[in-house]
């Protein structure tokens, strides 16, 4: 059976947007008089959506308090999300595989949908992908499957083909089961492959050539 669907997640996966996302937290700590945290706790703190990680970076779950660093937060990033923003190399070179190939290629991710194509526009030539959601209010967040079973419904996607999700987190790899797809785990992005092994991934790509490598056996 050949590749119908891949379906990618975007921070950690496609492009590294982890510097800006760290600037954009620590904006929004500062502006509340609230200690500054650490690039590496950034980075454990992701993968969730902001709101969780405001949460953590805080160490609150006061309504009012989360609320005022969402605000602070997305007025930063909105101006900065492409500051330091890069994709992963060898990635765009797998993503043009895929199109190549007439595969239906996709952006599913936890990150606020306001920001996201602006993101890719940055970081990969137009077109690259036929869909993109992010976080919004119609769907639960990941890893509940549902807003990945309506991009592959959107792009008419039979339910019985052959479809992969593949992303950087726990997250992605539970996405993945949850929605039925092959799952491709990639350790180049927020979480290390000793984390991900114990949510046994169908595949493990460690470098954007071994993504295209794995991509290129599922074709």
């Amino acid at each position: 059976m050949n590749l119908s669907f891949v379906g990618f997640d975007l921070d950690g996966t496609l492009v590294n947007t982890l510097e800006d996302l760290h600037y954009a937290t620590n904006y929004a700590l500062s502006q509340q008089g609230l200690p500054q945290i650490t690039l590496e706790q950034t980075r454990q703190f992701v993968g969730n959506g902001v709101v969780l990680l405001l949460k953590r970076a805080s160490g609150s779950d006061d309504p009012a308090l989360v609320d005022r660093l969402h605000q602070g937060f997305n007025t930063y990033y909105a101006d900065h999300c492409t500051d330091h923003v890069k994709p992963y190399p060898g990635v765009p070179e797998a993503v043009a595989l895929l199109k190549q190939a007439g595969v239906k290629v996709a952006v599913l991710t936890n990150k606020p949908n306001e920001f996201v194509s602006k993101i890719l526009s940055a970081c990969f030539p137009q077109d690259s992908f036929d869909a993109m959601l992010g976080q919004t209010n119609r769907f639960p967040t990941k890893p509940n499957p549902e807003s990945l079973h309506y991009l592959m419904e959107q792009l008419q996607v039979p339910k019985d083909a052959k479809c992969v999700y593949a992303g950087d987190s726990d997250v992605d790899i539970k996405t993945a089961r949850n929605a039925g797809l092959i799952s491709i785990s990639c350790t180049w992005g927020f979480r290390s492959k000793e984390e991900l092994i114990p949510l046994y991934p169908d595949y493990f790509a460690e470098t954007g050539a071994e993504l295209e490598e794995v991509l290129r056996k599922l074709l």
